[in-house]
């Protein structure tokens, strides 16, 4: 049909049934006048205000109260699922039957879609899509991402390990807590499965990367502050001699190689690990061949070190060659600290432990009888001026004895020498002094009498009381400087530890069994007793011999207790054990640059034969162990994985080989650069942002989407 327009333009070929409206449509879209009052009548647009763009922060901001929002989503719904909000609401204006959560979201999204109109013109770009149309997309909005990733970042407080796995763990974890976080516009549990399986999966690629990332940076960090500090610290070898004194025991040779590792180690972290260098020199200084177990005493090196010692039971020759390596070197360790332990001897007298404290009594017993030559020779002078008839009346004796009434452990002599006094006449049959006296041969002998009995409280008093009764009756002052030497030679004796030491010897020479003197009197005594005794000894110049075996004796046990007369092995336990039990007795005995001979040698036996704390070598010795080693030969670093059988086993002897020759290396462990720690830690801990920053990807990522989702529909 043909259709005539107002302006009187006639249109032909009309369909039947065409509106105006339809027309005016057609007509339009070719670029022809339409007829007003054709077009179809709509309500008046309304104009919305838009916003002007956010600036950074509050993008920042944005993010923030993303999480927020999110948080309070997960609030109601809990609310919800207790009970503790009402069931669906009518809202005006919205569909019927809302729950509380919709409602929320509903409000939210309506502030989202505000910030997006200040942001979205300004982020949007043009491109096109996979058949070459036009599109526009909108740029992640990164700040508002890591405004998200800010509020997430106690994630970052999960632990994990620093293997590759446990931080890929760890990350999917801490993404995943991350994607829960991340704000669900829908509201339903699909878009929040979606949200943690993108934020775990994020975590878990990026754990590992940031990790070894930070690895590297921290200690790039740590081996350039050690460079600039080693290049400022002295080297000077008096220096490093003055920080380790040990060196200084060590051969010219050994001397300037360790002087040279020191220099190495000061170059590389600008400080020295003066404890494990003092601990390889001392171990050089003792004839032994230190490994890196023994000098970094770190129970990694010696669980790896000993276990791999037992290699030496492998039925393959190459695997066996490198356990016997480390068990001929621990071997002859063992021999040079018998060697070592011996030549500390090499001047002292030969024979037993029991034959050398025989000759420190029979020392002890000739300075007595010395001393009481000294005290005969006092009694004879007596004797010669005034005669033997009047000598003592035994006054001094017998107050002396009634002093001692009081005391218990004074009763054995007190006892005898009353007994004694009673026999000669001094005493009556009541214990009252008589007035009969005693001559000068008679007090002597009673003298002598009670010097016989045992060591107890009041002998001495007893024998001083004695010589002064004989003094008085002959004139004190006539013999005041005979009295003085025999006074002072008694004295040395009068002791307890001197008076025990002879008491032993009178027991030997009367057939009887003694204690072993060294073990009894020197090794289990007192410090103080066997100080005493030593001093007693060098008061007398012809003691010098017994000096000397008493020094033989101490450290004839001390050998005992070190090596296992069986199998020659050296305990080097059991020796440190015995050289701190006998404390300062070391010094009182030996002198204390011998004593401290004898420690050294101690330290480096604990160094090279005892097991440091935590350490987890395996004492089995089994067969099944030493396979075991073998196949898992692949786990050690620097030895590829490889399936051949023949390949794989020769990829175990060179692993093992080179395990072999860093424990040969015997190196100090370098300390760590000085540099802050707290610098050092965050460096390292690349991988804690791990969960912020899968939560800041899943927030852009997940806005993004749903920008695309809206501009599709």
């Amino acid at each position: 049909m043909d259709v005539t327009l107002p302006n009187g333009q006639v249109i032909n070929g009309v369909p039947d049934g065409t509106t105006k409206a339809q027309l005016a449509q057609k007509l339009k879209a070719n670029g022809m006048d339409v007829p007003q009052e054709w077009l179809p009548q709509s309500a008046p647009v309304q104009q919305d205000f838009a916003p002007d763009a956010p600036t950074r922060l509050e993008r920042a901001g944005r993010g923030v109260q993303d999480v927020i929002d999110r948080i309070s989503q997960m609030v109601i719904a809990g609310g919800e699922k207790l009970g503790r909000y009402p069931g669906p609401v009518q809202v005006k204006g919205a569909p019927p039957a809302q729950s509380l959560g919709d409602i929320a979201t509903a409000q939210m999204n309506d502030e989202r879609a505000q910030y997006d109109k200040g942001y979205k013109p300004s982020a949007t770009y043009q491109t096109t899509d996979s058949e070459g149309k036009p599109i526009d997309k909108t740029k992640i909005d990164w700040m508002r991402g890591m405004g998200a990733a800010g509020t997430m970042a106690p994630l970052a407080l999960i632990p994990g390990g620093q293997t590759a796995l446990a931080r890929a763990g760890m990350g999917a974890v801490a993404g995943g807590a991350g994607g829960l976080l991340q704000y669900d516009p829908t509201n339903t549990a699909t878009g929040t499965a979606k949200n943690v399986a993108l934020g775990a999966g994020t975590g878990a690629i990026l754990s590992p990367v940031l990790g070894f990332a930070g690895d590297k940076l921290a200690q790039s960090a740590q081996w350039l502050t050690g460079k600039i500090r080693g290049a400022l610290a002295s080297k000077a070898p008096s220096g490093i001699v003055n920080e380790i004194p040990d060196i200084a025991s060590l051969p010219p040779e050994a001397q300037q190689n360790l002087i040279k590792e020191a220099q190495d180690q000061i170059s590389k972290t600008g400080t020295l690990n003066a404890e494990q260098l003092a601990r390889k020199a001392n171990l050089i200084a003792q004839g032994m061949t230190p490994t890196k177990s023994m000098v970094t005493r770190s129970p990694a090196d010696w669980t790896l070190e000993r276990n791999l010692q037992k290699l030496s039971q492998s039925p393959d020759e190459q695997l066996s060659g490198v356990g016997q390596t480390l068990t001929g070197i621990y071997q002859a360790n063992d021999k040079a600290l018998a060697s070592k332990l011996q030549s500390l001897q090499s001047n002292l007298p030969k024979g037993s432990a029991e034959e050398q404290g025989m000759t420190v009594m029979k020392s002890l017993d000739d300075l007595a009888k010395a001393s009481q030559k000294q005290v005969s020779k006092l009694y004879d002078k007596v004797r010669e001026t005034q005669g033997d008839n009047l000598a003592s009346d035994a006054r001094s004796l017998f107050s002396v004895l009634d002093d001692l009434k009081d005391s218990p452990v004074a009763d054995p002599v007190t006892q005898a020498a009353t007994r004694r006094l009673t026999r000669l006449g001094m005493l009556d049959s009541e214990g009252n002094l008589t007035s009969k006296t005693l001559t000068v041969k008679e007090a002597e002998g009673l003298r002598q009498f009670i010097n016989q009995q045992p060591n107890v409280f009041g002998k001495s008093q007893i024998i001083k009381a004695i010589d002064n009764d004989v003094l008085s009756g002959a004139g004190a002052d006539a013999f005041k400087g005979a009295r003085s030497a025999a006074a002072e030679r008694f004295n040395m004796l009068d002791n307890p530890a001197t008076q025990k030491a002879l008491n032993t010897y009178g027991e030997l020479m009367q057939g009887k069994t003694a204690q072993n003197f060294i073990k009894s009197q020197i090794i289990n005594a007192p410090s103080q007793d066997v100080q005493t005794l030593v001093k007693t000894m060098n008061s007398d110049p012809a003691s010098a011999q017994a000096i000397d075996a008493l020094k033989s004796g101490l450290m004839q046990h001390l050998e005992s207790k070190a090596i296992n007369q069986n199998s020659g092995q050296f305990s080097g336990a059991a020796f440190n054990k015995e050289v701190q039990n006998l404390g300062t007795k070391l010094d009182i005995i030996l002198g204390t640059p011998d004593a401290n001979n004898v420690r050294n040698l101690a330290k480096a036996a604990i160094d090279a034969t005892y097991s440091p704390p935590y350490s987890a070598v395996n004492n089995s010795n089994t067969a099944p162990m030493l396979l075991s080693l073998t196949q898992k030969a692949r786990a050690i670093p620097g030895v590829p994985l490889i399936v051949n059988e023949n390949i794989e086993k020769l990829a175990a002897q060179n692993g093992y080989r080179s395990q072999l020759n860093d424990a040969l290396s015997a190196k100090a462990a370098d300390i760590p650069a000085g540099m802050s720690p707290y610098l050092f830690n965050l460096l390292k801990s690349a991988n804690m942002s791990t969960a912020p920053l899968s939560g800041a990807i899943v927030n852009g990522v997940g806005n993004q989407s749903n920008d695309n989702r809206k501009r599709k529909n």
